[in-house]
């Protein structure tokens, strides 16, 4: 599930992957010889307090101010940013930064409990404003919510929330990559057939035209089926805006103890979602496309496809991320877990706590341009170059942890479900990634009264990464979702003035 809902309150809007520091942090990361910076200062001023007492149980509320700086960069060495190193183009120097100030205020009020049929009834409710240095200016979001428990071991949930995603360093100002993207040159000769509806449609005609090729050579060169394109940030982004709700329900028996479950049913819409367009979608707004007689539909778009004066094919489209995309996704997230005393280990006792959680995808709809509806794409159970990620229908993530006085040993097991390539208009060598399963097993041991020892092993059975062609993230897989490390061991101590 988006974690839009939960970032609602906890002043972290950004997505991807960002650090966490303390207060004013400075972090170095180093892969291979490029350079990561990341600085992130923070000050934050909250006060809580249960400022009213109802007649079942006293009401809180919580309220507070922060302000954050966030300033990032990143080296390219002279291999990476020439496009020398395999599995990578050549990639610019990124640097700069924003500060955002805010303002928030939590409460949760009970409002009826102990009644027949209502064990408890409470309201919650959140509001954040929010002054961004940067394009977003100023934003607000808010959270409401009922909980409902009938009698004591179940309750029911319901939520709704406005939530945003302001861009990160990385989307203001990532410098150009040089990227080739699958696309097709309308003006072109298609190697197909050997000719080109350029020649005999009025409207394609006059706008291969006007992008400058001669008549003489309209439907008469020859195109590749990548074009180069440039991929960069926008120091013009706004943020993303996300309409969230959720309802479900927890489950506790008193009959069985240590037993607990729940699940949600969750309805995200995003707006302004940030992407790139695709220089394939670019085309398609210039030039139209065969199914509206190609009618140019934003003529804006010629712009960011420029032409060789000697070729006439298209060379460096411009393929910057803009806020043109939008996001409706569903689905059930849920999770249950259940604790069984033993008689054995340290003083005979222990504890074995079984866990499972996972999330079911509905449905993550996808459109990246909101001109061309026929852009969008389902990509529930899909992965590819349309929906730039992969989108299995099933999460899982279970636990199974043996806990006894001064050790823990526990063993994890992660599980996506398979899916399909989502062009169906393109055979790539690989159409189908199967289901993946990794296990992971760790232990702390207490060694002495403040020394802990940590130590485990992921991917226990090193597990490699499916190899794909054309229709990948990047290294010829998604190394964003598979583990490219495969197996890996690491161990810590841990002391506690």
């Amino acid at each position: 599930m988006l974690g839009y809902q939960q970032r609602l309150c906890s002043a972290e809007h950004l997505r991807g992957r960002q650090h966490q520091p303390g207060s004013g942090g400075l972090h170095l990361d180093r892969y291979g010889q490029p350079l990561h910076h990341h600085r992130e200062g923070r000050q934050r001023r909250d006060h809580q307090q249960q400022p009213v007492r109802s007649w079942c149980r006293p009401a809180g509320l919580a309220f507070g101010a922060e302000y954050r700086s966030e300033h990032g960069s990143f080296e390219p060495d002279e291999a990476l940013a020439s496009g020398d190193v395999i599995g990578f183009n050549s990639s610019e120097p990124i640097a700069g930064g924003y500060n955002v100030k805010e303002l928030f205020a939590e409460i949760d009020v009970p409002l009826i409990a102990d009644k027949p049929f209502i064990h408890r009834l409470d309201f919650n409710g959140a509001y954040r404003f929010s002054d961004y240095s940067n394009a977003v200016s100023q934003v607000s979001t808010f959270s409401a919510g009922l909980v409902w428990s009938p009698v004591k071991d179940i309750s029911f949930r319901g939520q709704f929330s406005r939530a945003v995603r302001a861009p990160t360093v990385n989307d203001l100002f990532s410098g150009n990559a040089q990227n080739y993207e699958s696309a097709t040159d309308p003006c072109a000769k298609d190697s197909a057939t050997g000719t080109s509806e350029a020649i005999t449609n009025a409207n394609l005609n006059a706008s291969c035209l006007a992008s400058g090729i001669p008549a003489s050579k309209i439907g008469n060169y020859t195109a590749d089926s990548q074009i180069e394109s440039y991929n960069g940030g926008n120091t013009a982004l706004r943020e993303e805006t996300a309409n969230t709700w959720t309802v479900g329900t927890m489950i506790q028996p008193r009959f069985v103890p240590g037993l607990s479950f729940t699940v949600d049913y969750y309805h995200i819409k995003i707006d302004n979602f940030i992407t790139a367009v695709g220089t394939s979608n670019i085309i398609k707004s210039c030039y139209g496309t065969k199914e509206n007689g190609w009618t140019p539909i934003d003529t804006s778009a010629c712009a960011l496809l420029p032409r060789d004066s000697n070729t006439y094919m298209i060379t460096g489209a411009i393929d910057n991320l803009t806020n043109s995309g939008g996001v409706k996704t569903d689905g059930i997230d849920f999770d249950a877990q259940y604790a069984i005393p033993l008689a054995f280990g340290a003083q005979d006792s222990s504890k074995l706590t079984l866990r499972v959680s996972g999330t079911r995808l509905l449905h993550w709809t996808f459109n990246p341009t909101a001109n061309l509806s026929s852009a969008s794409v389902e990509c529930a159970g899909k992965f590819g170059l349309l929906c730039n990620n992969v989108y299995a229908k099933w999460r899982l993530n279970s636990r199974a942890t043996w806990s006894t006085d001064g050790a823990t040993v526990s063993l994890a097991w992660r599980h996506l479900s398979p899916v399909k390539d989502d062009d169906n208009s393109t055979e790539y060598t690989v159409e189908k990634i199967k289901a993946y399963d990794y296990f992971d097993l760790t232990a702390q041991i207490d060694v002495a009264d403040r020394f802990t020892w940590n130590i485990g092993m992921n991917n226990m059975f090193n597990k490699k990464p499916p190899i794909l062609g054309d229709n990948q993230e990047q290294s010829n897989t998604y190394p964003t979702t598979y583990d490219v490390y495969g197996r890996t061991f690491f161990t810590g101590v841990t002391v506690n003035f």
